[in-house]
């Protein structure tokens, strides 16, 4: 199948306008629930610390939403373009050479080969998948703070 000029922009503009509403209903949500009870004590810098995390939290759903995807974009790749690496699947799967193979390779030596392709695929995806739980876990923080600025 196909994907025609027409398609794409429609896609594209489905792909954007689903996380533009979420963002927009957290927000609400945010705005309506969450930061009205520090304003009305008049603690404004709970309300400050709550807004950054806020931000925050979005911010590092972005990058792990940024990390899934680049991580399966890589390995689709890989699969797709690298013939080696499916010669090597097909090598560790059968656990047998095919008769074109260079003398000197082995079974496990694919396995090796395959693993080496596959982390590098992977090791994009998991570091933007790494820092936005990192970041998620300082906007848990600061909230953790606001919040303590309660009692």
């Amino acid at each position: 199948m196909t994907v025609t000029g027409k398609q794409r922009k429609i896609i594209k503009s489905i792909a954007w306008l689903l996380p533009a509403v979420l963002v927009a209903g957290l927000a609400w949500s945010f705005a309506t629930e969450s930061l009205p009870v520090h304003l009305a004590r008049r603690d404004y810098g709970a309300a400050l610390l709550a807004t950054l995390a806020f931000l925050l939290m979005v911010a590092a759903t972005g990058l792990i939403v940024t990390g899934g995807i680049v991580f399966l974009r890589d390995t689709a790749r890989l699969f797709g373009r690298n013939k080696r690496f499916r010669q090597d699947v097909r090598i560790v799967q059968t656990r047998e050479l095919p008769a074109d193979t260079p003398p000197g390779r082995t079974v496990l030596q694919a396995r090796r080969d395959n693993l080496r392709l596959l982390c590098q695929a992977w090791k994009a995806g998991f570091l933007w998948i790494a820092s936005g739980f990192a970041l998620m876990y300082v906007a848990g923080f600061l909230l953790h703070l606001a919040e303590a600025t309660q009692a």
